[in-house]
Formats: C-alpha cells, sequence, structure tokens
C-alpha cells in the first residue's frame, strides 16, 4: 500500500483554494486544514505531517509559533506573504531542520 502524503494548509482560505487543492490530490496528497494557529498546533501535536503550508499573518496571531512546534520533526514548513498580485512562498524548514 502506497503511502499518502500528509499536508497541513493552514489560513483563511485554505479551504477555498480549489486549484491547489485539486493539484495535491491528484499528487495523492491528503489535505487536512487548520484556520488559526491556535488550531494548526493542536492538529500538529495531534498527527504527524510531511509538509505545512501557512499564511505568515493568521487571524489569531503570526505563524512563528508553527516554527517552533516543527524544528526537529519531519515536517517541511512554509510561509506565505503577500506580495503586489500574488504571495511568495518562504521554505522555512526542510524535514524539521532551518
Amino acid at each position: 500500500m502506497e503511502q499518502r502524503t500528509e499536508i497541513l494548509l493552514v489560513g483563511e482560505t485554505a479551504q477555498s483554494c480549489l486549484q491547489l487543492m485539486q493539484w495535491l490530490k491528484s499528487r495523492r496528497c491528503r489535505c487536512h486544514f487548520a484556520s488559526s494557529c491556535k488550531d494548526a498546533c493542536r492538529l500538529i501535536s495531534d498527527m504527524r505531517f510531511d509538509f505545512v503550508l501557512s499564511h505568515f499573518e493568521l487571524p489569531d496571531r503570526s505563524a512563528f509559533p508553527l516554527l517552533q512546534k516543527l524544528i526537529g520533526s519531519t515536517t517541511s514548513l512554509f510561509f506565505s506573504t503577500r506580495i503586489e498580485n500574488g504571495c511568495l512562498w518562504l521554505p522555512t524548514l526542510a524535514k524539521g531542520r532551518r
């Protein structure tokens, strides 16, 4: 049985990114969602994720606590920040390492 890639998408608009979700699903990824830093930290405590993709500015605070929770794990973390007409994805952790 092939193992799926577990991905956590964090931010208010994470579930409305249909094109991204379809692309990930076609690559056998299983997506999980959190709208706030608090929700994301709870999910990270309960599950292992291969990737966490998060807006840096979240409704309840910045996403910096995600970085602290994932250092030393096997998770790769990317933060996004808005620029002009889109966003820039910043690789923050690669398999738990800066």
